[in-house]
């Protein structure tokens, strides 16, 4: 009896590894057949004067922090992208039902998308350490994790209760829009996987094709920009630094109710002067230094 099903053992594998073999040598056979005259250092263009269409889309993960003192947020985000390269066109049925393979990077053209208002001199880590996705119609795909730090100008004027909008922008830093073109994929970014942040609210994430033109160069430059609009959760300040400057304020209109000749009037007017300078500086220290927009919060300490 085990001597049975130790064969029926051996040929369940034995048919597996036939199984794996019949699938992997119609890929073996499509990828050297791709990529035997395949130059990555192309644009994938079918016709002469042709641009190609990158369609963005990506997906916030994360709102990991946004620095007001130097105006800079930090993102986690998944980035996605959409072109054809009709070079990696195949028929389904000449490599055995095949439609779709996954391909290293450095083996294909991809576009050299860049974050424009990027404050880091690591743009974008980790993208050539994914690969893109190809299908049987040329269409590739290209999805990959990463962090990003944008400039992000802050307005404080509404503080605690402000909402500030960051814009993420990506584009081309070498090719012009007559070689590559970029849409968004949606109208929006994707929210779906968003891990909610304890100090910001989400309030809208629309994504926008922009084009520019610089003095240097007649042709113009499209971008995909996402508009992160994003409102404080004031909480945390009302209870921390609101409340208690109201209440000490209310502590030095009654000190006007103590007699002139009382010795506690003075140290209790000082006190309550080095308590307001205190919140002032907690309140100082969470902001940029800015002479644009001094916050409304600020005034009763300085009155």
């Amino acid at each position: 009896m085990l001597i049975l099903v130790g064969i029926h053992f051996l040929c369940l594998i034995a048919e597996g590894i036939s199984l794996s073999r019949n699938y992997s040598m119609p890929t073996t056979q499509l990828v050297r057949d791709l990529l035997q005259d395949y130059d990555p250092r192309l644009l994938p263009m079918e016709n002469f004067g042709d641009n190609v269409s990158i369609a963005v889309n990506i997906a916030l993960r994360q709102l990991m922090k946004l620095d007001e003192k130097n105006q800079i947020i930090y993102l986690n985000i998944w980035m996605r992208l959409w072109w054809k390269d009709p070079r990696l066109r195949w028929n389904t049925s000449d490599y055995g039902g095949v439609n779709q393979i996954i391909l290293p990077f450095q083996d294909l053209w991809t576009p050299d998308i860049s974050l424009f208002d990027s404050s880091s001199e690591t743009m974008m880590p980790g993208r050539r350490e994914y690969r893109p996705i190809v299908l049987h119609d040329g269409t590739v795909i290209y999805l990959y994790p990463t962090v990003i730090s944008s400039i992000c100008p802050i307005n404080v004027l509404y503080f605690p209760m402000d909402t500030q909008e960051c814009r993420i922008m990506f584009g081309s830093w070498s090719h012009s829009g007559v070689e590559v073109d970029f849409h968004p994929k949606t109208p929006t970014g994707d929210m779906d996987f968003y891990v909610r942040n304890n100090e910001w609210t989400v309030l809208s994430f629309p994504a926008r094709r922009n084009v520019a033109f610089y003095k240097c160069c007649p042709e113009p430059f499209p971008d995909v920009t996402f508009y992160l609009k994003i409102r404080r959760k004031p909480l945390f300040y009302i209870l921390s630094v609101l409340f208690p400057c109201m209440l000490t304020s209310s502590v030095a209109i009654l000190a006007f109710l103590l007699p002139p000749e009382s010795g506690e009037k003075v140290s209790l007017n000082v006190t309550i002067l080095l308590s307001l300078a205190v919140f002032l500086l907690m309140v100082s220290d969470q902001l940029p230094a800015s002479s644009d927009h001094f916050p409304y919060v600020g005034e009763p300490y300085g009155a």
